[in-house]
C-alpha cells in the first residue's frame, strides 16, 4: 500500500535536491568550477593560507591582517588538550581507529566548550582535531606525546602531529593547498549530517560528531582508502588494464571516479594532480602517479559519459609521498574539512528550521493484530 498522496515524487539519494539556500559554496557543475563565498577555488589555492580560507568560510569574508592575527592566536590557544582528554584517548587507542577516536573525543569535548560563542567553539574544534590525531598516533606507536614549536601555521602544525617533525617549506605549502581543496564542498553527506543535527538545536560539538561519524563510510571520506588499496594492488601501470577490466566485470567500484554533482572533472582534481606531480619529481617516485594516469586512460570511455575523476583520485598520492600513514588519510580529511562543517553549522543556526523529510510508505496495512499463538 502506498501513501494516499498520488503526486509524491521520490528523489532517492536526494540528488540535485535543494533543501535550503546558502551563501557558503557555489558548485558550477556544468562548467566544473567551485567557489567559496564567491572566490574561485583556483584563486584560493594559489594565493590564500588555510587560516584565511577557514576565516572566509566562517565569517563570510577574507580577513585583514589584524583579524587574521587574532584568528591565528585563537587557534594556537585552543590547540592544547586537557589531561583528562589525553587520558581518554589513551584508553581508546588500542581498539579504535583514529576516526572513531576523533568522533568520541569530539563528543567528549562538547560540554567543556559549550560556554564559548558558537564561532569560538568552531575554532576550538579546528584547533584541537590535529592535536587529537597527534596524541592518538603517539600512544599507538608507543612514543612520547608531540611537543610542537609555538606559532606554527595550521598546515605545519598538523604535519608535525603526523610526522613528529616540520617538513621543508615547499612540502608544507603543498600540504596546505591540499587542505584548502578539502576544506569545504557544499552539502555533502557529512555536512548534511551536521546540518541535520544542528537543526534540532543541538550543540556545535554534537553536529561535528555527527559529521565525523558520517565521514567513516567508504562512500564518503573513506573513499580515499579505496584509491590507496587500488594503488597497493598494482605494481606498475602495465597491470592497470587487466585490473580495471576485472573490477568492472565484477561490478566492483573504481574508487576516485564519479560524483553526485559534477559531470565534468572535479575542479579540485587538477591542482591535486599538479601537487602529486611536483612531489613525485621531488622524491623520485613517479610510480603512483603513473598508475593513476593509466587508470584514468583506461576509464576514458566512462569519462565521456560524465563519470570523471573526483577529489579522492589524486589526493592520496601527495600524502603517501610525504610519508604519512595510509590510516591517517581520513583523519587528515576530517581535520581539513572541519572549517567547512563549522561554517555550515553556524549558517544553519542563524536561520534554523528542523530538517524533517518524508519517506514514501510501500508496505502493507494489516487487517488485525495476530496473537503470538497464531503466528507461523
Amino acid at each position: 500500500m502506498k501513501d494516499n498522496e498520488k503526486s509524491n515524487i521520490i528523489h532517492r539519494g536526494l540528488t540535485n535536491i535543494y533543501f535550503d539556500e546558502s551563501e557558503i559554496t557555489f558548485i558550477d557543475a556544468k562548467n566544473g568550477k567551485l567557489f567559496h563565498r564567491g572566490y574561485s577555488i583556483d584563486d584560493l589555492v594559489k594565493q590564500a593560507s588555510y587560516e584565511e580560507v577557514a576565516y572566509l568560510l566562517i565569517y563570510s569574508d577574507l580577513p585583514n591582517k589584524k583579524a587574521l592575527n587574532i584568528f591565528q592566536k585563537k587557534i594556537e590557544l585552543f590547540r592544547k588538550l586537557s589531561d583528562s582528554t589525553v587520558s581518554v584517548i589513551k584508553l581508546l587507542v588500542n581498539n579504535q581507529t583514529a576516526t572513531n577516536v576523533l568522533r568520541t573525543i569530539t563528543s567528549h569535548l562538547s560540554e567543556t566548550l559549550a560556554d564559548l560563542s558558537v564561532e569560538d567553539q568552531g575554532i576550538a574544534y579546528i584547533a584541537k582535531i590535529p592535536t587529537i590525531i597527534g596524541t592518538y598516533l603517539a600512544f599507538k606507536n608507543n612514543k612520547d606525546l608531540p611537543q610542537p614549536p609555538e606559532k606554527l601555521s595550521q598546515a605545519a602544525y598538523l604535519l608535525f602531529m603526523l610526522l613528529g617533525k616540520i617538513p621543508e617549506t615547499d612540502v608544507i605549502r603543498i600540504f596546505e593547498q591540499n587542505m584548502i581543496l578539502q576544506a569545504e564542498h557544499d552539502s555533502n553527506a557529512s555536512t548534511f549530517a551536521a546540518r541535520i543535527t544542528t537543526s534540532t538545536e543541538a550543540e556545535l560539538g554534537n553536529a561535528i560528531t555527527s559529521a565525523i561519524a558520517t565521514f567513516s563510510g567508504c562512500l564518503h571520506g573513506g573513499a580515499l582508502l579505496g584509491v590507496v588499496q587500488m594503488l597497493q594492488e598494482m605494481h606498475d601501470a602495465n597491470e592497470v588494464k587487466s585490473y580495471i577490466q576485472n573490477r568492472l566485470k565484477k561490478k566492483a567500484p573504481i574508487f576516485g571516479f564519479g560524483h553526485r554533482v559534477y559531470r565534468t572533472e572535479d575542479p579540485r582534481a587538477k591542482p591535486l594532480k599538479e601537487n602529486a606531480k611536483i612531489l613525485s619529481e621531488k622524491y623520485g617516485n613517479a610510480r603512483l602517479l603513473e598508475i593513476l594516469e593509466a587508470v584514468k586512460a583506461e576509464m576514458s570511455g566512462y569519462i565521456e559519459h560524465g563519470i570523471n575523476v573526483n577529489v579522492d583520485f589524486y589526493a592520496c598520492i601527495s600524502y603517501l609521498l610525504m610519508g604519512l600513514e595510509k590510516d591517517m588519510l581520513v583523519p587528515i580529511f576530517i581535520a581539513n574539512r572541519s572549517c567547512g562543517w563549522v561554517a555550515h553549522i553556524i549558517e544553519q543556526k542563524n536561520k534554523n528550521i528542523l530538517l524533517r523529510p518524508r519517506l514514501q510508505y510501500t508496505g502493507d496495512i494489516k487487517d488485525k493484530f495476530i496473537e503470538i499463538e497464531q503466528r507461523a
